[in-house]
């Protein structure tokens, strides 16, 4: 093979292998992403506004990362107060404070503010936070709270003693060892978390018809179900299960030591392993029911 040949099979080869060039064949172009890290002080809860999308992911520093296409303005408002993370979608920043939002880094602090940030220039294009990638790090959360649509997950996190509020149409995708506290879901989208690290007592109250998807294992589980909610913990092995129904809610459960179910109106509660002391109460078309024989 020929120098001008090989030079020109070796060109042609890069062309196709190119990012681009791969983003081209599947119909569509990728940007590249630019990125800034905000180092923040120390915080343990986290709030999400105005459909975020946001990664947890462990870190020895308390950081904000904010990914966006080279070309997009991202008015990502970042606060910090009182050990509290707040991340919202600003809207109206570029109108109403142009004095601050000039400024990619602005520090309210020697006012006796909050510190925010705001990350995106003067402009008044706005984008959807989808095309805007943020990941919060830090050693370890013990609260997330969910606004509007927004959306939070992970893949390989840690934590223990964590609290998942879910207060309109959020959603939570939580992969890792995550130690559950509490679950509060309001939301019509479902939460999941695998794998629940053998967690002590886990508080869950759901009012809202989405889904809670439970996978790991756990000591101590109280859960109330009201308003069509619906809970799977089939793949959560829990020693002591305490779980009440109501206004057409359903759960499937499995207990090892012990499983007190009530279900009150036409609710079902199915459970998939013998428990050693079970203690049933139905009413009305409430249903107990030992759907399978996991023993």
């Amino acid at each position: 093979m020929s120098k001008r040949v090989a030079t020109l099979f070796s060109i042609g080869l890069m062309v196709i292998c190119s990012p681009m060039a791969l983003a081209y064949n599947k119909g569509k172009i990728t940007p590249r992403l630019k990125a800034k890290v905000f180092n923040l002080k120390k915080f343990d809860n986290v709030y999400v506004k105005d459909g975020l999308h946001v990664k947890l992911e462990n870190g020895r520093r308390y950081q904000v990362i904010v990914s966006r296409p080279k070309d997009l303005p991202a008015p990502v408002l970042i606060q910090t107060k009182d050990n509290n993370l707040t991340l919202s979608w600003e809207y109206d920043g570029f109108t109403k404070q142009k004095t601050v939002y000039n400024h990619p880094h602005f520090s309210w602090q020697k006012h006796g503010m909050p510190i925010q940030h705001l990350v995106g220039p003067e402009d008044k294009a706005h984008y959807h936070p989808d095309q805007v990638k943020i990941t919060v790090k830090a050693p370890s959360i013990k609260k997330v709270v969910l606004y509007d649509t927004t959306t939070v997950f992970s893949k390989r996190f840690k934590c223990k003693d964590l609290t998942i509020v879910n207060q309109e149409s959020g959603y939570v995708d939580l992969n890792g060892m995550i130690g559950l506290k509490q679950i509060i879901q309001n939301s019509a989208r479902p939460i999941k978390v695998n794998w629940v690290d053998n967690s002590n007592n886990i508080q869950i109250d759901a009012t809202g018809k989405g889904a809670i998807e439970l996978a790991g294992e756990a000591k101590h589980i109280r859960a109330t179900l009201h308003k069509r909610s619906y809970m799977d913990s089939r793949y959560l092995r829990a020693k002591d299960m305490w779980v009440q129904t109501k206004d057409r809610s359903h759960a499937d459960v499995l207990a090892t030591n012990f499983l007190a179910a009530f279900a009150f109106g036409t609710n079902n509660i199915s459970y998939y392993k013998t428990p050693a002391y079970l203690i049933e109460e139905t009413s009305k078309l409430g249903n107990v029911l030992q759907k399978g024989f996991w023993n």
